[in-house]
């Protein structure tokens, strides 16, 4: 039996993902992926390079994005949630007025898969 084929190439074969992980702040998440996606695009000045925060807290002049666009030239980006409280995405989203997933999802939805 063939393993199934990596995820992103469900999408498309040349599609090239990544996701970032860290445990806390200050650990270099967002330097990193501004020299990935900086370098992503110096490699393929002619392929669309995007940069997602699904949920950034703090001041937004203080966002990632900001940082991206400051970095990276040429580099998409997009921030879904941004809240002004500098604390978890979680209590950030109860704190604000804002929608959050939970709430757009309503009480019928018993399954959610979130893709990116």
């Amino acid at each position: 039996m063939k393993p199934p084929p990596p995820p992103g190439s469900l999408l498309w074969r040349s599609l090239r993902l990544y996701q970032l992980f860290g445990a806390n702040t200050d650990v270099g998440k967002t330097v990193f992926a501004t020299l990935l996606a900086g370098s992503a695009k110096s490699r393929w000045p002619d392929e669309a390079v995007t940069y997602l925060k699904p949920v950034s807290t703090g001041p937004a002049h203080e966002a990632d994005d900001r940082h991206i666009q400051r970095f990276a030239a040429g580099v998409a980006r997009q921030t879904l949630f941004q809240y002004e409280l500098p604390v978890s995405p979680h209590a950030a989203a109860r704190a604000s007025d804002k929608a959050s997933l939970g709430r757009r999802r309503g009480k019928r939805l018993a399954f959610l898969t979130v893709a990116t």
